[in-house]
Parts: C-alpha cells; sequence; structure tokens
C-alpha cells in the first residue's frame, strides 16, 4: 500500500522523539561537511532548517501552491522506495534527511562564498566613497581583489554545476570508467598510475581524460560565452593556475576552487540510487567508478551517508 503525507509526518515525529536523533544527524553535518564549523555555519541549525523545510512540505493540502504539493509528493514517493528496498521508517526518515542535509550544506557552503564577496564590495564600496569625499573625485572602481574573489566564486558555481551534469551524463549512458579514469586524474594521479591500476592501456587512458577535457571545455564555453569566469581554456582544467595576488578570497588559484568544488562540495559524488545500489551489491563491476570514490578517494560525504 503506497505511503501518504499523513503517514509519513507521523513516523517522522516518532523518528525525532529519539533523543539520539538530532545528535546522529549533526554528526553526520560534521563529518560529511567539516568546514561547515570553520565557516560559522552550527550544523545545528542547518538540521533546523531542513526539518522545518520537511514539516512545510507533508503539510501541503490544496490550498497550499501547486509547486509546494509536487515536493511533498516526491517526499513520499522516495520514501516509500527506500521501504520497498527494505530498510524500516526510522532509517528512511534517516536517509532522506542526510540528503536533504547534504544539499543544504552545500547551499550553505555556496552562501559562505557569496557572503564573502558581498562583505568584499561592502568594504571597497566604503573605501570609494571615503577616498571620492577626501579628493573630490568619483568613485573608484572595484579593486583587483574584489574582481578575482567575484570570479572565484562564479568559477565555484559554474564547475559544481557542470561536475554534477557530468556525473549524470556517465550515469546515464554506462560509462563509469569514463567517470574514474578523470576522477582519478582530478584527485593527482597521473595517466601512467590510472592504467596500471585500471588494467588499461596509457593510451585509452589520455583518450578518455582527452574526451572529459573536450567536454567540460564546451560546458564551459556554452555557459561563460563572455570568459568572464574562466580567462583562458588553453590549460588543462585540472591544471593549477598561476596564483593570485593575496587577498584575493578563500581561493588563491584555480586548484583551489577545483579541491573545494570536488571535495568540500561533493560534485563527483554517485546519485543517490547509484550510490545505495553500490551499497548493496559492492562487489558488482559495473560499480567499480563508485568503490574508488566511496573506498579509495575516501568520499567523506558518501561515507556519512552509507554510515548505518
Amino acid at each position: 500500500m503506497p505511503v501518504s503525507s499523513e503517514q509519513a509526518r507521523q513516523e517522522l515525529e516518532r523518528f525525532l522523539q529519539d533523543s539520539r536523533t538530532r545528535k546522529r544527524l549533526e554528526r553526520f553535518l560534521d563529518r560529511a561537511f567539516p568546514r561547515l564549523r570553520d565557516f560559522s555555519a552550527d550544523p545545528e541549525d542547518v538540521l533546523q532548517d531542513a526539518l522545518k523545510e520537511v514539516v512545510e512540505v507533508l503539510q501541503a493540502s490544496g490550498d497550499k501552491s501547486r509547486r509546494l504539493r509536487q515536493r511533498r509528493d516526491r517526499l513520499v514517493s522516495q520514501l516509500d522506495w527506500y521501504l520497498q528496498h527494505g530498510w524500516s521508517w526510522p532509517e528512511a526518515w534517516r536517509i532522506y534527511l542526510q540528503r536533504l542535509l547534504r544539499w543544504r550544506a552545500i547551499d550553505r557552503l555556496r552562501g559562505v562564498e557569496l557572503e564573502y564577496f558581498n562583505s568584499l564590495s561592502e568594504s571597497t564600496s566604503s573605501a570609494s566613497r571615503t577616498l571620492g569625499e577626501l579628493r573630490d573625485s568619483a568613485a573608484a572602481s572595484p579593486s583587483s581583489a574584489l574582481e578575482e574573489g567575484e570570479r572565484r566564486w562564479r568559477q565555484v558555481r559554474l564547475l559544481s554545476d557542470i561536475f554534477r551534469d557530468f556525473v549524470a551524463w556517465c550515469e546515464q549512458d554506462g560509462q563509469g570508467l569514463k567517470k574514474e579514469v578523470y576522477e582519478r586524474r582530478l584527485r593527482g594521479q597521473n595517466a601512467k598510475t590510472i592504467a596500471h591500476a585500471l588494467h588499461l592501456q596509457r593510451n585509452h587512458v589520455d583518450q578518455l581524460i582527452k574526451r572529459v577535457r573536450d567536454w567540460i571545455r564546451n560546458e564551459i564555453e556554452k555557459r561563460d560565452v563572455h570568459h568572464s569566469i574562466f580567462i583562458t581554456l588553453a590549460g588543462p582544467v585540472g591544471g593549477r593556475a598561476p596564483a593570485t595576488k593575496a587577498g584575493a578570497g578563500r581561493f588563491a588559484n584555480f586548484a583551489d576552487v577545483l579541491d573545494f568544488v570536488v571535495h568540500e562540495m561533493g560534485a563527483l559524488c554517485p546519485s543517490e540510487t547509484r550510490l545505495w545500489h553500490y551499497h548493496s551489491d559492492p562487489e558488482n563491476p559495473a560499480f567499480h567508478d563508485v568503490h574508488y570514490h566511496v573506498r579509495e578517494a575516501k568520499c567523506c560525504i558518501c561515507l556519512a551517508e552509507l554510515e548505518r
């Protein structure tokens, strides 16, 4: 019998009555996103906002917006999927909330970069006004640090979206090998090491990496038509760019942006369905790319999600 929104709400209340539940979800955030606290983002606040969001969605009725009702139906359908695959109600809610917390934590991390950029804007504007008053001149143009800070932040947004599209493309077309090869390259392995690890010819690895880089380069060119985010596409996407001037922000260079997107925003994580299929059949060679991502690369986000 299909799950109803009222049943889901009642089970959520029971789930939250366990005093250990909140602590466990907060530990998930700490493990999956250890940098949250560094940015003054309290995991408890992230959790509270997520729970408030879920309750609002579950209470959506005929007088609520159509979009909210659609979200309610998707939520209930997802819970039903977990139950059909053998999880209990507490497990189903824990898994669902962890997935929601994952995206809300990423939203917070993105928001931190935006706040940083805004603070730079305010600081620069204030300095410009003071300079204008003292010298009776027009406001100064934005500093190079501000421009670089904005560009790095936009790189984070664009790259994380492109990498997620890349993962979805690989999963839809059954190209797990291509995804694993490129992820290994992004995480620092050279082509020779990758070929040895995957028992491939070196030229095959080179071809796969080139195809992925071409695909990513094309996506960047389509989305950054004025080249205002990526000044040059001459070098490899995974390459290290020259360091920028001091004060350009938390991202001193493109390598810092790439590291943040891959390691802290989980841009190369598999889809939820593929992750749980791997969890139920970890020896299946079809999930070799997920095995590398979880067990060898030790993605802290996916490891925290799989912890039961």
